[in-house]
């Protein structure tokens, strides 16, 4: 039976790192192309191995790149995505009056009840130099309270007229200089005015002391005082 000769090539040879012969081999030596993904141990190749510039991005696995091989402030404005920085990813406290653009603090922003008095310009909230920011149309129906009042700033102007009731009226708050000449009649009187003839008479000790002049005695009776405390010749 004939046998066909045949060149029988030799099985690779596996070059240990660190042997002799790998000591001789040099880069020269190496066709180009020869080395390929399988004639490299794994995690063979450092960062020193690799030429600058040489990983582009197809080079980079998908989610490969950890936060541990950013170095610091390596992130910059271009490289993030617009609208990709949601409220999660934003620090308490990172956000100063630099980073606010003018106009963006808008109503809806505002919370409720936040802005106290400290927080508005001088004159805003005194009403001082003519400002006009605030308007009645934006006092809420029945916001002004007790509270919200100055001492002494309701004058006598800035009350309608019959708004004042006997509610309203403290105590004794009526004196005699309140009330104007002429205006009490027998209606507004308690008791029943008085009437002549007086019955029973009235007593000397509800008479105040020198509310009786001559004007108020009658004819017939100054003249009897006169006969009867007239002085006598002797």
């Amino acid at each position: 039976m004939a046998y066909e000769s045949r060149k029988v090539k030799p099985a690779p040879q596996v070059i240990q790192p660190g042997s002799a012969l790998a000591k001789l081999i040099q880069s020269r030596d190496i066709a180009e192309g020869a080395v390929d993904s399988a004639a490299i141990k794994d995690a063979g190749i450092k960062s020193e191995d690799l030429a600058p510039q040489l990983v582009d991005t197809p080079a980079i696995k998908d989610g490969a790149i950890t936060a541990a091989k950013i170095g610091l402030q390596q992130v910059q404005i271009q490289h993030i995505a617009d609208d990709s920085i949601s409220q999660a990813k934003i620090k308490d406290g990172a956000i100063g009056t630099p980073e606010l653009q003018n106009g963006a603090v808008t109503h809806d922003k505002i919370a409720d009840g936040s802005i106290s008095s400290e927080k508005l310009a001088v004159g805003l909230a005194l009403g001082q130099g003519g400002n006009q920011n605030i308007q009645t149309s934006q006092i809420a129906d029945y916001s002004v309270t007790e509270v919200k009042l100055a001492p002494d700033s309701v004058s006598a102007a800035k009350i309608k007229a019959g708004a004042v009731d006997n509610g309203a009226l403290a105590t004794y708050a009526v004196t005699g200089s309140k009330i104007a000449n002429a205006t009490i009649t027998d209606e507004k009187m308690v008791t029943a005015p008085i009437h002549r003839p007086l019955s029973p008479g009235i007593d000397s000790t509800e008479i105040l002391a020198e509310a009786i002049d001559s004007g108020h005695l009658s004819a017939e009776l100054i003249a009897w005082l006169d006969a009867r405390y007239a002085p006598h010749p002797e």
